[in-house]
């Protein structure tokens, strides 16, 4: 699993550097305010475009770890700029819930998993 930063929160909203060997954004998380069902995200995702205005791209879900009832944050970014959507999770560093680290890790697709088993 890469690491790819530190999300902090102040005051609800939520925000941090995302870091790889192509990217280098800075992220900003709000409460989705318009949320009408379950289904919808929980917050929306925004960093500055090249203007410098902020730009939504993408979205996050509040989750938690079936196995040890963990809590985190499942995000989703995505830009016609990038080759495919970036799917994250956001783990608490502590029990206030102030930090969390951004990670990811690459979906194994059903073909890789297919060689393994061979």
């Amino acid at each position: 699993m890469a690491k790819l930063g530190i999300l902090k929160d102040e005051n609800g909203v939520i925000s941090g550097q995302l870091r790889t060997l192509e990217l280098s954004l800075f992220l900003t998380l709000t409460k989705n305010r318009g949320k009408s069902s379950a289904d919808q995200p929980d917050m929306l995702v925004f960093a500055k475009g090249a203007d410098g205005d902020n730009v939504e791209i993408g979205c996050a879900w509040e989750r938690m770890a079936a196995t040890t009832g963990q809590h985190f944050l499942s995000i989703m970014v995505d830009d016609p700029s990038l080759p495919q959507a970036l799917n994250m999770t956001a783990f608490p560093l502590n029990d206030q819930k102030t930090e969390y680290e951004l990670t990811w890790k690459r979906a194994r697709s059903q073909k890789d998993g297919q060689k393994q088993a061979a």
